[in-house]
């Protein structure tokens, strides 16, 4: 969903409010914001950012019956189709959908859901 250029003003609005004072200058908020901005990303664990990347199943498995994030590619002759869904990794097979998949290529963990704002 995109954010309306309303809700976008009234956030930098706020910002600057909060973090600037009237003699800041444009660049130096946009300074301060960049800064925090690297803050926060490199407070990122490195097992995060590991836990959100696509694993190819050709290098890497997830933990057995551990339901995971997947990418399916469907090839039919014709045309390819790769998708997303949930599955798991048990004794060799892939289980999606209570079916046995041979045609997982990735996975990854799934993110945390979202909480609101």
């Amino acid at each position: 969903m995109a954010i309306s250029e309303t809700k976008k003003k009234i956030v930098i609005d706020n910002y600057f409010k909060s973090e600037c004072n009237v003699d800041t200058s444009i660049r130096e908020a946009f300074a301060k914001g960049f800064e925090i901005g690297l803050k926060k990303g490199s407070e990122l664990k490195e097992e995060t950012i590991e836990q959100l990347s696509w694993n190819p199943v050709s290098k890497s498995l997830p933990p057995e019956e551990m339901m995971v994030e997947i990418t399916i590619c469907e090839d039919n002759g014709d045309t390819t189709l790769k998708y997303t869904d949930a599955g798991w990794y048990y004794k060799g097979f892939w289980v999606v959908n209570n079916e046995i998949r041979y045609d997982i290529t990735a996975w990854k963990s799934f993110s945390k859901a979202y909480e609101g704002e």
